[in-house]
């Protein structure tokens, strides 16, 4: 039975079942450390002790039994996982564990035996969670130069990636904090290799099966590769998981850290130790910054690679590379991790152009020569760079050479033609010692070479025995680039075929790949511990998901389309889940839509293609996952990432394809006309439909595809629940507002694919739209609004559809959820929201594009919101005077409009709203446009209304105080219809003027009012009245003298009097008209 944690051993406990162990196996071990009491110092210096005694006893030597080393592991990781705060703190304990890690596992993890491997990767995994960023470095070290070596060897076993593989999803899953610091030591590096981004990429091809080739077919079996694949899916799936949970700033200190030790340093950075060990704390934000400044040096070295000139240009635009400054191009050149192509460096340096050679003098600047042997100092320099083929650029290079290295080493050579002549000759007998196709018989012979150098050193021979030297070098190590060295072992394992062989070649592989970790770890010391602060850890996990999110696509996106068996389409769906999700966290808007969009290709329902069982699994589960994040309601926008991308998919399209949602199809060539909705049976000239995701287009289906459209519907729909699909839009009401925001364009964006079909447009997404702000009503006005704003503009904008029956559609949703808003309690207390719900439909009266019978339509609606809330309307009486205007004026307007919109204009006048300020001028100018439409009766009625607001404003109701401006509007707006071409209407026009001259004026106008209005309204109409007369017009002259100038008359005397020097010469002339016979 186990033991509680209060019965748990102590760590003296431990220390001595360590040694008890160790001896009973073997182990030699240290003297014991003597204490008194509770004496953890002591403990400490044991512990110390025993774990730097294991790491030698663990290290495969050649008196080294395998047990004794296994048990040395065992023991260590016992030891480990007993550690308190003090030795986890202590930095004699770390730099021990630092030791183990760089010697014993980097050794063991590549033994020959896989037992001994297996504990090796395990005793990985515990130092990095134990010890987390502190031993970062280390541990970045160890990805690159062992895991990933493995990872894309051709000689290394199954076992051995199989282990690797593992041991890089717990890294990603348990040790995340660590990862992330290798992240930022190595990927945010300008100087160093991205270690992570190539993890993740190798990850991808395994996953993908991009690695695999020929070469491992003798040490892979299929089921063995397919087993692989799995894992490496795995461990890209853990690290999204890991970094969505770092996103959200989770920090955990390592296990034991107290306020002494390390975890007083884990919220803020280490300082220089007692012993001068520098341990430093990069700033994230600072490495950040040196990340984006590497990825311009990638884009700058793939530009340069191809093209020189232009990959400079790139990289001064970027600032790095100062445009006079050849040090740091040189600088460039000399860094074998950035990926610059050594041809193409080689080429650009024996250019015969006054920068290049400077820049060439500046990398030989960068060496130090002095006291290097000959051969060596060329090595170095050619390493650098591939020797161009171009003898003349050769020729300068060497010459280069040469002067510096007689600089650095005056008195070795006689002169610089000496060093010059050496270094040509040195290089044509790397030629023919090495070149494949030279035959044996004709390589350069020892004493050939001698005699090719006879007399060169000012005129004599360098002596014999240094010659026969530098040629024994040049035989036994030629000059070779890394690369070439890279090129040559992959010749050899794909010349490979047996598991022996395989074997033979991956234990050399091992213990070159063992020795440079070892030299790396112990070569680079600047940045052994690193402090993240939650803000760091934050921007460090969103930029990895960044660099990770497209290989995490491809591989799942390939996997999906290529394998068949349940546990990798179920591992495929769980990590688009999680990338969708950590997207969604993180506000990685472009990454997120490019996961939805390609788990909505995987349905298949936008090919013409049977729907198999496959295509059915993964529908369901993509709706799963869109019911899972919307029951969850993230605060952003993971709810609503599944929704818009299923309805562009054609999940949506499909379902109303199987309720027979087909809606005002055109009359097909049968010679139905009766618009009804369809029967359900495919028709060949019927079938429009939109293809694809990230675009639409429209199809001619045939009648076979047709039929095949409507099985593949039915299959479908009898699979999932059209209630789910309901629910992920009625899940919206949750969310916040950018998120519903969101999720509406994303809907709008669906929606033309429906309606482009010519004889079949649909209007699913049209009613989705309006449930989902019908759905979102109970939020605050002011929130709802914006959501009218997105909606409605796009109403606004299907209502000009060249389908009048869509047009009138879309102004039936317009009306409904206006009318719902405004039965709203809190909108009748707001005075701006009529005004925001009218503009649409003021938007469509202004429309070229709208038909008659949408604006016929605009009008009825706004005749059914002011008879039944004409209360809240409110600010937005301006827009319905405007839409009143704007239908009075339509020379297509039939008199049902009309007759609706004067009902209109009767409700407003009769509420008195045209008095408000704002509203006055709009109000006059929607009565004349009435007046002058071309059914007299309401012609007439208009008139009538104009003599009426008149009296209102006389009476001074409302908030309209009557103003000069605000008479000689209306009146001028009565005399303007005195032009009519119709006699009745002038007659009237005129009589009615004249009236409210002598029924209102005489009551309310002030002088300076009359002087105006006898100026702008009485002169002009009776220069108007007269020219009517003269031409003979009856009824006017009948009008003149039964009303106008009894009217005239009935003015008060005093205002007659003051003002009849201004009107007798036009009323003389109208008296004096001859009468009509």
């Amino acid at each position: 039975m186990s033991k509680s944690p209060s019965e748990a051993p102590s760590f003296r406990d431990v220390l001595d079942q360590v040694r008890a162990e160790a001896l009973e196996g073997g182990l030699q071990l240290p003297p014991r450390v003597e204490e008194d009491g509770e004496d953890a110092a002591a403990r400490c210096r044991e512990a110390l002790l025993l774990l730097s005694n294991f790491c030698e006893q663990s290290v495969e030597e050649p008196n080294q039994v395998e047990k004794q080393r296994h048990l040395a592991l065992l023991l260590t990781a016992k030891l480990l996982e007993s550690c308190e705060s003090a030795e986890l703190s202590s930095k004699p304990f770390i730099a021990a564990v630092r030791r183990f890690f760089s010697v014993s596992l980097t050794r063991n993890s590549l033994s020959s035996g896989l037992k001994m491997t297996k504990l090796a990767l395990r005793l990985v995994v515990l130092v990095s969670k134990l010890f987390g960023e502190s031993l970062s470095y280390e541990l970045g070290v160890f990805l690159d130069q062992i895991v990933l070596p493995v990872l894309v060897s051709g000689n290394s076993s199954y076992a051995q990636k199989h282990w690797m593989l593992q041991v890089s999803q717990t890294l990603f899953g348990e040790a995340a904090s660590a990862v992330l610091a290798v992240f930022l030591i190595f990927d945010c590096d300008l100087q160093k290799r991205n270690v992570l981004e190539r993890m993740i990429e190798s990850l991808s091809r395994i996953a993908t099966g991009k690695y695999t080739s020929s070469e491992h077919a003798s040490v892979i079996q299929p089921e063995q590769e397919h087993r692989l694949r799995i894992l490496a899916l795995g461990a890209l799936l853990t690290l999204v998981k890991s970094l969505e949970v770092k996103a959200q700033g989770h920090v955990t200190p390592p296990r034991g850290s107290s306020d002494t030790g390390l975890g007083a340093s884990w919220q803020e950075p280490l300082e220089e130790d007692e012993e001068g060990e520098e341990l430093r704390t990069r700033s994230a934000t600072a490495a950040l910054d040196q990340k984006r400044l590497k990825r311009e040096l990638q884009e700058g070295v793939s530009k340069f690679n191809l093209k020189p000139k232009r990959g400079l240009e790139h990289l001064k635009r970027a600032g790095l590379v100062e445009n006079e400054d050849p040090g740091s191009l040189a600088k460039l050149f000399r860094n074998t991790e950035i990926g610059l192509d050594k041809t193409t460096i080689g080429d650009y340096l024996g250019e015969d152009k006054a920068f290049n050679k400077r820049v060439l003098d500046a990398l030989l600047e960068s060496f130090d020569f002095a006291k290097q042997e000959f051969d060596e100092a060329l090595r170095a320099f050619l390493a650098v760079f591939r020797l161009p083929g171009e003898g003349q650029k050769i020729d300068r290079l060497m010459q280069h050479f040469a002067a510096k290295y007689c600089k650095d080493n005056p008195g070795r050579f006689s002169d610089e033609d000496c060093v010059y002549v050496l270094a040509y000759s040195v290089m044509m007998l790397q030629t023919s010692l090495h070149k494949p196709s030279i035959k044996e018989k004709d390589r350069m012979t020892k004493a050939q070479f001698i005699s090719n150098n006879r007399g060169i050193d000012g005129g004599k021979d360098l002596p014999q025995e240094y010659l026969e030297a530098l040629y024994d070098i040049v035989l036994k190590s030629p000059f070779s680039l890394q690369e070439d060295e890279d090129a040559r072992v992959r010749a050899e394992s794909q010349a490979a075929r047996s598991a022996a062989q395989k074997g033979e070649l991956f234990l050399r592989e091992a213990w070159k790949l063992v020795a440079k970790a070892e030299e790396t770890m112990a070569s680079e010391g600047e940045v052994r511990s690193l402090s993240l602060r939650s803000a760091d850890v934050r921007s460090l996990a969103r930029t990895l998901f960044e660099a990770a999110c497209w290989p995490m696509l491809a591989s799942l996106s390939v996997v999906l389309e290529t394998q068949e068996e349940p546990e990798c389409i179920e591992l495929c769906i769980t990590g688009f889940q999680q990338c969708i999700r950590a997207a969604a966290r993180m506000q990685m808007d472009v990454e997120r839509d490019a996961i939805v969009s390609s788990l909505a290709k995987f349905t298949y329902l936008t090919t013409l293609k049977t729907v198999r069982e496959r295509e059915r699994e993964r529908l369901r589960e993509s709706l799963a996952i869109a019911l899972a994040l919307a029951v969850q309601r993230y605060p952003l926008r993971e709810a609503l990432s599944l929704r818009p991308s299923l309805s562009a998919s054609g999940l949506v399209l499909w379902w109303c394809w199987a309720q027979d949602f087909q809606f005002f199809a055109k009359e097909a060539k049968s010679g139905s006309t009766n618009g009804s909705f369809g029967t359900g049976t495919p028709q060949a000239s019927l079938r429009h439909r939109s293809y694809g995701t990230g675009f639409s287009a429209v199809m001619t289906v045939s009648l076979e595809e047709s039929r095949l459209d409507l099985l593949n519907a039915e299959s479908v729909m009898a699979q999932i629940d059209a209630a789910q699909i309901d629910l992920l839009f009625d899940r919206s009401a949750g969310l916040e507002l950018k998120a519903v925001l969101h999720f509406l364009s994303q809907l709008i964006q669906a929606g033309p694919s429906e309606l482009a079909c010519e004889e079949m447009p649909r209007i699913f997404s049209l009613q989705k739209l309006v449930e989902v702000a019908i759905g979102n009503l109970m939020r605050p006005p002011e929130v709802w609004s914006e959501i009218w704003r997105t909606v409605s503009r796009h109403l606004a904008d299907v209502a000009s559809h060249h389908n009048v029956s869509i047009g009138l559609y879309a102004i039936n949703c317009l009306k409904q959820l206006a009318m719902k808003f405004l039965e709203r309690e809190e909108v009748h207390q707001q005075e701006a929201f009529g005004q925001v719900l009218l503009e649409p439909f003021e938007k469509l009266m202004k429309s070229k594009s709208a038909s008659p019978d949408v604006k016929g339509l605009v009008v009825s609606s706004v005749d059914f919101m002011v008879e039944h809330r004409s209360s809240s309307i409110k600010a937005g009486w301006a827009q319905v005077f405007q839409i009143l205007q704007l239908a009075a004026s339509e020379p297509k307007s039939n008199k049902e409009v009309l007759d609706a919109a004067f009902a209109i204009m009767k409700i407003a006048v009769a509420s008195r709203c045209h008095l408000d300020k704002r509203n006055f001028a709009k109000s006059v100018h929607a009565l004349l446009a009435f007046g002058h439409c071309r059914f007299a009766a309401i012609s007439f009625q208009a008139l009538g209304m104009l003599r009426q607001m008149a009296d209102d404003l006389q009476s001074g109701s409302g908030t309209q105080t009557a103003e000069t401006e605000d008479w000689l509007l209306l009146l001028n707006g009565m005399t303007s219809m005195i032009g009519d071409l119709r006699q009745e209407v002038s007659v009237r026009a005129t009589v009615t003027a004249f009236q409210c001259l002598r029924d209102v004026g005489a009551k309310s106008f002030d002088a300076a009012t009359w002087s105006k209005v006898i100026e702008s309204v009485v002169e002009p109409v009776c220069e108007k009245v007269t020219g009517q007369l003269q031409q003979g017009d009856s009824k006017m002259a009948t009008a003149v003298a039964e009303f106008i100038l009894p009217d005239l008359e009935e003015l008060p005397t005093k205002t007659l009097l003051r003002y009849l020097p201004q009107i007798f010469p036009v009323l003389a002339r109208l008296v004096t008209v001859p009468s009509p016979e």
